[in-house]
């Protein structure tokens, strides 16, 4: 798992996932139809980024361990800790939970955090920052 997660590949698929999340999120729209072709296009793509980030954090806790494998443990990473949450509020949006509670619309629009995944993959916006 070390040379997956270490895989340039890996990172440049994850960059392209984070990318087409990124423009499904632009593309949503409340008054959309909810049974509309853009809606469910959006909803695929939802669908498939969230599975794919979440193989990517399984993959790396396999590679690094969770929390007690000493201080390259992949929750004690704050980028990492950032990512596993929008992981979690992407997984809990994908639930069919009614719309009109306050609480779960914040949680919808905290996954307008999936952006800052890429400074979480680039060096020299880390810098940056």
């Amino acid at each position: 798992m070390n040379k997956i997660m270490s895989a340039r590949w890996f990172d440049n698929f994850i960059l392209v996932l984070i990318g087409i999340s990124s423009v499904g999120l632009a593309f949503e729209n409340p008054l959309n139809d909810p049974e509309g072709t853009t809606a469910k296009i959006l909803k695929v793509m939802d669908i498939v980024t969230t599975t794919f980030f979440t193989l990517e954090v399984i993959i790396k806790v396999i590679a690094v361990g969770f929390g007690f494998n000493g201080k390259n443990s992949y929750i004690r990473n704050s980028w990492n800790q950032m990512d596993f949450l929008i992981v979690i509020i992407s997984i809990i949006s994908l639930f069919p939970i009614e719309a009109k509670i306050s609480v779960f619309k914040i949680i919808r629009m905290a996954r307008l955090l999936r952006p800052l995944r890429i400074i979480s993959k680039n060096q020299n916006l880390k810098l940056s920052i």
